[in-house]
């Protein structure tokens, strides 16, 4: 995941720059919980991870953060329903999947996989730009 590192600086302790695979990133548990969802995908195809799941993986994590998400439970494929393909979608879900209340937000697949690393964490660091402007206009001290 090579490619997460171009953008998202967060400086380490060393002078390196570090991506949200880094454990030192703050949004590091957010990456693992979207990653290993997004590799059980790609395991379930039969395929490795690739550019394409990086990109993926990128993408989800401002899908998250701006839908209110505070964790990541599982990341799944839409079915063929009506005139929704299978894998047309990729969904995030906070909570069981047989829960009627767990919380779910999805893009297209194309999406997901076609935006630049580079573009999905910039709207990342815009999404939590805005969390931080919300919370203290609420007056939060914005730990989760």
């Amino acid at each position: 995941m090579a490619a997460m590192r171009a953008s998202a600086p967060v400086q380490a302790q060393s002078s390196e720059v570090i991506g949200p695979e880094h454990p030192e990133h703050p949004e590091h548990r957010l990456y693992t919980q979207i990653a290993r969802g997004v590799h059980r995908l790609d395991a379930e195809a039969g395929r490795t991870p690739d550019a394409a799941s990086a990109r993926m993986i990128a993408r989800l994590m401002p899908l998250a953060r701006e839908q209110g998400f505070r964790r990541v439970d599982h990341v799944v494929l839409s079915r063929h329903i009506g005139l929704v393909e299978q894998g047309e979608h990729v969904f995030l879900v906070q909570g069981r999947l047989d829960d009627p209340g767990h919380k779910r937000a999805f893009i297209t697949t194309d999406e997901a996989t076609a935006t630049p690393v580079a573009d999905s964490l910039r709207r990342l660091d815009e999404a939590n730009a805005r969390r931080r402007r919300q919370r203290r206009g609420r007056g939060e001290d914005g730990t989760d």
